[in-house]
């Protein structure tokens, strides 16, 4: 069941499309103030309003007819007399493909952040393990034995901070890119959101 909006000519769809955009626009070549060709093209120059499937309807039929609602930036072009079986066919078509479209974009995005989540893991899990390797050898070192007991201990005591604070932050990084690994390695394919669809 569609919501269904009509409009008596472009003008007025490209006034209702701009307050409200839709799922999908039908729309005859021949209409009064502003054809199809035209109201298509304002579509489709908009990065707003381009995203939305275009189908365009038409009487004139030939190839060229044909090429030139694609030129204009149909996303599908269909003659009349037509069965509204196939009309409809054509709609469900179109509203899939923007599905898997904007499911393919979040799934990219997502492996995107996973990237950088990992590369950034792996930058600061370097300073970190210089941290860690530097405070054994400072311990031991003859640094101490120039301080007092009470220089000592707090030396000690601040030593014990650093570690524990750079183990910590090693864990998280170690963590980081256990679940990012894990994410990059599972399946993302078009072939899987197809057949989850049912196309």
């Amino acid at each position: 069941v569609y919501n269904v909006t009509a409009c008596q000519h472009g003008m007025e769809a490209i006034e209702r499309i701009v307050l409200r955009p839709p799922d999908i626009v039908v729309a005859d070549v021949m209409m009064p103030e502003m054809g199809g060709y035209e109201l298509c093209q304002r579509l489709k120059s908009d990065p707003d309003t381009a995203p939305i499937p275009v189908i365009l309807i038409t009487a004139r039929q030939g190839v060229d007819r044909t090429l030139e609602g694609f030129e204009a930036g149909a996303d599908d072009y269909l003659t009349k007399p037509f069965n509204l079986q196939e009309l409809q066919a054509r709609i469900e078509v179109q509203l899939k493909l923007v599905d898997m479209g904007r499911r393919l974009a979040e799934q990219e995005k997502g492996a995107m952040l996973n990237l950088v989540a990992c590369g950034l893991a792996h930058e600061v899990r370097n300073p970190v393990n210089a941290i860690l390797n530097a405070v054994p050898p400072l311990r031991e070192g003859p640094l101490l034995s120039l301080a007092d007991e009470q220089g000592r201990a707090d030396c000690l005591e601040l030593m014990d901070a650093i570690t524990e604070s750079a183990e910590r932050i090693d864990l998280l990084c170690a963590d980081l890119l256990g679940v990012s690994r894990s994410d990059l390695e599972e399946r993302t394919d078009a072939d899987d959101i197809v057949r989850g669809d049912g196309v």
